[in-house]
Formats: structure tokens, C-alpha cells, sequence
């Protein structure tokens, strides 16, 4: 064999793997696209941002106020969810005060609340933290760092709103 046909079936295998390898990620493609829609599923978003803390210098105290909102997207209700803010160790020791509500809140309620397909719920809230010390671009860095997790009744989590 010339060294110019060892090159050619180089070729031909290398276009065969890749060819081979295209297909198969198109295949994966395909299944993973048409799961079950049956299951639950959730979209939703997270805004979050700092400002004054009303009544106080803006040099000793920030507001944290985010708002979150997502919908059942799928097929099944999420039975007995739950909702949780997850605020970041940095922000902690640092906390003044806080307020959390969701619409509606399935904590305020005596049996666990299903969220329906196609239901929005709602959850606001805010945290008043100290800021001596702290630079404006620290405190953003760390508020990114906030997340609004759904569980479901078995506390698995469902959802997880990164802050944006």
C-alpha cells in the first residue's frame, strides 16, 4: 500500500467517524426531544436587585428585592410544592431583616397545594442587609449568587430560578 492510498483510507475513516458520530447526536437529539410531556415541568425567571433601604444612608444598608415567577409548563401537576430563597453565606451575616410572599403561598395552607398545568405563581420578597465594607460591585456579585428553589412534595427539586 502507497503511502497516498494510506492517506485516502485516513480519510474515508475519519469521515466515516464523523459522519457516524453527526447521526448519533441527532438520534439523542430526537429522543431527549420527544420524552414524555406528560412529566412536570416549570419555566420561569428571577430578577433581582439591590437599592437604598428606606429610612437609612445607602453607605450602611441595601435592599435586596427580587421577584420571582414561574409556570407549569407540562402536562401534570406538581403536587405539594414548595418554595424556598436560597441567599448566599456572604449575605447571612448580614442580614437585618427579610420578608418572603408567594402568590399563592402553599405554606399558608393547611394540605399541600398542587400547581396546576399552566398555573403562574408569583413570589416577591426583599432582605435588608448591613454594607459597611462592602463595595457596590461586591454586593452585586454576591446577590447573583441568590436562587428560588421548587421542590416537589417529595423535596426534590424541580426548578431552580438563577438570579439575572
Amino acid at each position: 500500500m502507497t503511502a497516498n492510498n494510506a492517506r485516502q483510507r485516513r480519510r474515508v475513516v475519519l469521515l466515516m467517524v464523523s459522519l457516524l458520530a453527526s447521526v448519533t447526536v441527532v438520534l439523542l437529539a430526537g429522543i431527549f426531544q420527544n420524552a414524555p410531556t406528560g412529566g412536570p415541568r416549570l419555566a420561569g425567571d428571577l430578577v433581582v436587585a439591590a437599592g437604598d433601604s428606606p429610612g437609612h444612608p445607602s453607605t450602611s444598608r441595601q435592599r435586596i428585592s427580587y421577584e420571582a415567577s414561574f409556570t407549569n409548563t407540562g402536562k401534570a401537576p406538581i403536587h405539594g410544592w414548595r418554595w424556598e430563597v436560597v441567599i448566599p453565606s456572604a449575605l447571612q451575616s448580614r442580614r437585618i431583616r427579610e420578608e418572603h410572599r408567594a402568590n399563592p403561598d402553599p405554606r399558608s395552607s393547611p394540605t399541600p397545594l398542587d400547581l396546576n398545568p399552566g398555573e403562574t405563581i408569583r413570589i416577591t420578597g426583599y432582605i435588608d442587609v448591613r454594607t459597611e465594607g462592602t463595595s457596590k460591585q461586591q454586593l452585586e456579585a454576591i446577590i447573583e449568587e441568590i436562587v428560588v428553589r421548587i421542590t416537589n412534595a417529595n423535596g426534590q427539586a424541580i426548578l431552580e430560578l438563577p438570579a439575572r
